[in-house]
């Protein structure tokens, strides 16, 4: 799962780049402001194909299928990728 973090301050923060924490600035104090953490959408389309040509009516749409099931989605708030797209 990956998420995203915004923090928002009129500090100005800096990153200790001699360390190997990860960026210092999301989570060290500061004076004011306010720190959102956000669970990021994922999407994992699949890749372009070309198929041959001169085929069945039932072969074409068990192909278009078969790569149409190769798209997911996650993440968010419930996450469901679905397709209306004829």
């Amino acid at each position: 799962m990956k998420y995203l973090r915004i923090r928002l301050t009129t500090n100005n923060l800096q990153d200790d780049a001699t360390t190997t924490q990860v960026d210092e600035r999301s989570y060290f104090s500061a004076s004011n402001g306010e720190v959102e953490d956000y669970r990021c959408v994922q999407l994992t389309c699949p890749l372009p194909d070309t198929v041959e040509t001169c085929l069945l009516t039932d072969t074409l749409n068990a192909k278009f299928n078969a790569w149409l099931a190769k798209a997911s989605g996650g993440g968010g708030c419930d996450g469901t990728l679905s397709n209306n797209n004829t």
